[in-house]
């Protein structure tokens, strides 16, 4: 963006101004020049809305692995808190990792 000595005081000082002289500017481009501008708009919007699927679709995934590793940490605390109860009750470690599903090491550190 050009702007000539005397006008650039006004968009430094007046930010507000810069939309009226880039509206000037833009009025006095040819047609090569405005279809030029167009297709630079077109390929900046596309670039947008490319970068706005992607953050919607990685939040979702987000939300997803997150739901996912919660059902997963609440299972294997289901899991340990029915180990604790059966290990209570002087079952075998063996038969408690079978019905928890828990490691044998897991269980003897309960």
């Amino acid at each position: 963006m050009e702007f000539s000595g005397f006008s650039i005081y006004y968009v430094v000082v007046y930010p507000e101004f810069e939309k009226l002289f880039n509206l000037a500017n833009f009025a006095n481009l040819t047609k090569e020049e405005m279809d030029m501008y167009y297709e630079s708009q077109k390929v900046r919007w596309d670039n947008q809305n490319a970068l706005d699927f992607a953050e919607e679709t990685g939040i979702e995934r987000g939300i997803e692995r997150g739901i996912e590793k919660g059902r997963a940490e609440g299972q294997h605390d289901k899991a340990i808190e029915m180990a604790v109860k059966l290990k209570a009750k002087n079952m075998s470690i063996e038969e408690i990792a079978e019905l928890t599903s828990l490691s044998i090491e897991e269980i003897q550190t309960l």
